[in-house]
């Protein structure tokens, strides 16, 4: 089975599933064996087909042209795709090859609007020719939004109704899910009959799209409201989440789920197919409540924001890197559309508005060790351009050189930490040989120097988002959210030398090199245009300087060594390479060097 997914993690199209979804996707197929001189039909074949050993030719039907497939090519049905190819495949030798029918791979899709949305977004790139069915996900740049409070009576519904009434103004359009069991609905603030959960839906089977659409009521023509939970009787199943979401994103362009705390299960699932968060906070604590939640529960790149209700709080205390919602004064529980108008044209939702139609643009920096230190001059000329991109992702040394950035806005501050980062006093102190029970490195030296640079702050709080690719309970992972000086810490210590850096209760450390980033991991998030930039030194890095461990110099030398670059599907004006012949590992001379050629690829981003 480990040998599936490995094959299967480097096939393009797959290759922004999580961990999760991988592990699903392989259990769905299964091995066959083909004997030499065995045909399929390619053009009747309703199977995936994936060669995990052997060898194929395709004979086209005039018998002009013949592709030879091995390890890793596959041939056959693709969802959404037309499949124009015809003529027979023969195995030229006894073969294996992975199989998962139509049904099985639709059903896959139906499980995650996310996995569903990075496999559209990387046929696209790949210019495959897309099926009529296919066309209407394709050209659909929906986006999930979820109104969430861990507080009775916080203002989530009416937050939940004024963001999507905002919205559906811009002739966007725009559905809003009641995901909360009790309390003010959505339909009662709009003043329309609530239809019976889709939770109550008699006997077996999962919900039909004619059923949604039976069940949809309509306020206006770009305005809509489905009822999963309120006053159903019964809990709601939590997969039918991404079934509801996979049908409704053929139609709608932003679906707004309201959502409570009262169903864990059924949270989850939202948190994990949803692309923006706001979460409704009164208070400090409320927000150091909720913080666990979201590290715990946020795996997929989505953007938190905090949101106070000025009802409630009546303006009082400090509240920063979070969004104010203003008191609606004329607000009553039993619904006034004028009301909900009049608020939204007074200018009271833009924040918030902007927060999600805001066309993101992301940028992925190359996983890299010490020769990040090549990245530097990079960085710090990004410091000092006007901020072009809402998600920065990467991990590694990498990632804690973004923090870096984000930390110091002032660029001479910024270059004495990078220098210090990599100066051999700076790099002992991080990597002492104390031999603790099982490893070779304390991190706690390490956590000490992340917490001096980035204090109490949390990732989320920063614009744009640092991501971080972190092996999390021996699995990848993407966090949005978290104290940053952790995420820092945890980017460089490295599995099996450093113990592990505790997030949350969980063991967690950088994965590399088996885990790198790829701008494929962002293709299932709402993010519009991704850059990649890379790294490509003609030369090697070494260590002149003696004073450097020699221990830790031989050990990421030997993993450089042996270390794979990703390949990257991805448009040509969008992958930036930062072509580099240096040799010296010296902070000051790199940096020097490379300034030039960074602010030219900077002037092509930004």
């Amino acid at each position: 089975m480990n040998n599936i997914k490995n094959l299967l993690k480097t096939l393009p199209f797959l290759l922004h599933l999580n961990s999760e979804e991988l592990d699903y996707f392989s259990r769905s197929g299964r091995l066959v064996f083909v004997k030499k001189g065995q045909l399929v039909d390619i053009h009747k074949t309703n199977s995936l087909n994936i060669v995990m050993d052997g060898i194929f030719e395709i004979e086209s039907i005039a018998n002009r042209d013949i592709v030879y497939l091995s390890l890793g090519s596959f041939f056959g049905f693709l969802p959404f795709i037309e499949n124009k190819k015809k003529g027979n495949i023969k195995a030229l030798v006894d073969s294996k090859v992975f199989v998962i029918g139509e049904d099985d791979l639709y059903k896959f899709f139906l499980m995650s609007h996310k996995a569903l949305r990075g496999y559209i977004k990387m046929m696209e790139n790949l210019n495959f020719d897309i099926s009529d069915l296919g066309k209407k996900y394709f050209h659909t740049k929906g986006k999930v939004v979820t109104v969430f409070s861990r507080i009775a009576a916080s203002g989530k519904t009416l937050l939940s109704s004024l963001l999507g009434l905002s919205i559906s103004k811009d002739d966007e359009k725009t559905i809003i899910l009641d995901l909360s069991y009790s309390g003010i609905s959505v339909f009662d603030l709009f003043k329309q009959k609530m239809t019976v959960p889709l939770s109550e839906k008699g006997k077996g089977g999962t919900e039909t799209e004619s059923m949604l659409k039976d069940r949809i009521v309509k306020v206006n023509d770009n305005l809509h409201l489905l009822n999963i939970a309120s006053s159903a009787r019964v809990k709601v199943n939590p997969t039918i989440i991404g079934t509801v979401l996979f049908i409704l994103s053929r139609e709608y362009n932003y679906i707004i789920i309201d959502l409570s705390d009262s169903d864990t299960d059924l949270r989850d699932k939202a948190f994990e197919q949803t692309d923006f968060i706001f979460t409704l906070v009164n208070s400090k604590n409320d927000m150091e409540e909720v913080y666990p939640v979201f590290d715990e529960h946020l795996k997929e790149a989505q953007r938190v924001f905090y949101v106070r209700n000025n009802f409630y709080s009546h303006n009082k205390g400090e509240f920063y890197g979070g969004l104010i919602l203003n008191k609606c004064n004329e607000f009553d529980k039993d619904g006034d559309l004028q009301v909900l108008e009049n608020f939204i044209n007074e200018g009271n939702m833009v924040p918030f508005k902007n927060a999600v139609k805001t066309k993101s643009r992301a940028l992925v920096v190359q996983s890299a060790q010490y020769d990040s230190i090549l990245l530097s001059s990079l960085l710090a000329g990004l410091n000092k351009t006007e901020n072009f991109f809402q998600y920065i992702y990467s991990s590694s040394y990498s990632y804690f050189l973004i923090c870096l950035m984000l930390l110091y806005d002032d660029n001479t501050l910024l270059e004495s930490n990078l220098r210090k980062f990599f100066s051999p006093e700076q790099f002992n102190k991080n990597f002492e040989i104390t031999f603790p029970e099982n490893f070779i490195f304390k991190s706690n030296k390490i956590i000490k120097y992340a917490a001096e640079l980035a204090g109490s702050k949390r990732a989320e709080m920063f614009n744009p988002l640092p991501l971080a690719n972190i092996n999390s309970e021996g699995k990848q992972r993407i966090f949005s959210t978290g104290t940053l000086n952790r995420l820092m810490a945890a980017s460089i210590v490295e599995y099996p030398l450093f113990e592990p850096v505790e997030i949350n209760g969980v063991d967690c450390y950088s994965g590399y090199p088996e885990n790198q980033v790829s701008h494929s991991h962002l293709l299932r998030t709402e993010v519009s245009e991704i850059f990649y930039i890379s790294i490509a030194n003609r030369e090697r890095l070494s260590f002149s300087d003696n004073r450097y461990n020699r221990f830790f110099i031989n050990y990421i030398e030997s993993i450089d060594k042996n270390r794979l670059s990703n390949a990257e599907y991805i448009e040509h004006d969008k992958k930036l390479i930062l072509e580099v012949s240096e040799n010296d590992y010296k902070f000051d001379k790199i940096y020097e060097k490379t300034m030039n050629l960074s602010e030219m690829l900077i002037s092509k981003i930004v």
